[in-house]
């Protein structure tokens, strides 16, 4: 069952976009749609392409962007606590078994896709932070890309206090030229 207003609006939006061939932009009733950028849009396309138009595998979306937040969240605890493999179980466990969480895995909308790249940024910063590697900030530049094509540049307001207060929530010093890095 499709919930009514948010999945029918952006199922719609879509839908159009496959219709009036508008890949780059999204359209509701003819109109440029601008509430939302089209990564989601562009994954839904990548489906129907795949598997046919319909409501079920659509569905399959926001659950592999669950599934691989939860890699990440594993990820993210042992890159903070490295020799604690039961609390990074124990992390799975914890957020899977939120109810909000499961919610939105269920969900056709933005929010569990963009709590992906959330993570990945995440991970990203603390690993830039650790070891100043190229993948580490190629993840951040990652997370920063498809937060934006995923629900706009809210995505700063979860990374760039992060980004910004390193130096206060990291225990060892900071070297000042790994800022010049972020940037």
């Amino acid at each position: 069952t499709i919930w009514i207003i948010d999945e029918t609006r952006y199922l719609s939006v879509a839908w159009e976009m496959l219709d009036k061939n508008s890949f780059l932009v999204p359209l509701l009733n003819g109109e440029p749609y601008h509430h939302k950028p089209p990564f989601i849009f562009w994954l839904v396309h990548l489906n129907w392409s795949l598997f046919g138009v319909n409501e079920t595998t659509v569905r399959f979306i926001p659950m592999l962007f669950g599934f691989g937040t939860l890699a990440l969240a594993y990820r993210l605890y042992l890159a903070l606590w490295k020799e604690d493999l039961q609390g990074a179980q124990n992390t799975l466990l914890i957020l899977a078994g939120t109810l909000i969480f499961t919610f939105y895995n269920s969900l056709f909308m933005f929010d569990i896709i963009l709590t992906f790249w959330v993570f990945l940024g995440v991970l990203g910063i603390v690993q830039a932070i650790q070891k100043q590697t190229p993948l580490s900030f190629g993840l951040i530049s990652l997370s920063f890309g498809f937060g934006i094509l995923t629900k706009g540049p809210v995505i700063l307001v979860h990374l760039l206090p992060l980004l910004i207060l390193a130096s206060y929530w990291n225990a060892q010093k900071i070297d000042k030229r790994v800022y010049l890095k972020f940037f």
